[in-house]
């Protein structure tokens, strides 16, 4: 997931950055956690192309001012990214729109 969020900005790749947390929400008699969440930051990497030209290197040419199908999914990725939804709900959501 954050390899495509990073290519939507224009980046190679994402790799693993500052740790990460657990929050257990179910832990068992032992208190190891049985049902929670990891939560792992990454960070862009590789060299930045603009968003404009990853998004139309190879899509056809629309008129002044539309949006071409690929920057239109580009744009509703960037909107569900600030969300902040939970991660299957956000999954749910990029997979809807990259089916399109």
């Amino acid at each position: 997931m954050a390899n495509s969020k990073c290519a939507v900005w224009g980046y190679n790749r994402a790799e693993p950055f500052g740790g990460q947390t657990q929050n257990c929400q179910v832990r068992d008699g032992w208190g190891n956690c049985s049902a929670g969440q990891m939560i792992v930051k990454y960070q862009c990497i590789g060299n930045i192309t603009p968003a404009t030209q990853a998004s139309t290197a190879g899509s056809a040419s629309v008129p002044s001012g539309m949006l071409s199908p690929d920057q239109y999914k580009e744009a509703r990725v960037k909107a569900l990214m600030d969300q902040n939804l939970p991660y299957g709900e956000y999954m749910k959501q990029y997979r809807k729109i990259m089916a399109e």
